[in-house]
């Protein structure tokens, strides 16, 4: 966290920052623009607030997830549990 508000700092400051991180809750929470990528293609482009959407999560990642915001708007994803697990 100490480092991703460093970044942030620099970015206030007129630095664009690029980077690749699997985290989507860290993402939504310090960066502008995110990018989701299936298969090595680009799928979505945009906002946290646009791409974070239940039917595109499952689309990229193959997961159900439930979408809500905190109190600055900005938005966190949960995964649902699987009720399907293999081998049982």
């Amino acid at each position: 966290m100490e480092i991703m508000d460093l970044v942030s700092v620099k970015t206030h400051s007129g630095c664009a920052v690029v980077s690749i991180m699997h985290d989507l809750n860290l993402a939504a929470s310090y960066c502008d623009r995110v990018l989701l990528m299936k298969n090595g293609s680009v799928r979505y482009e945009g906002k946290p607030t646009e791409v974070y959407r239940p039917e595109v999560l499952q689309e990229v990642f193959g997961i159900d997830v439930y979408i809500d915001t905190d109190e600055r708007g900005v938005p966190f994803v949960l995964p649902r549990r699987s009720r399907k697990v293999a081998g049982l």
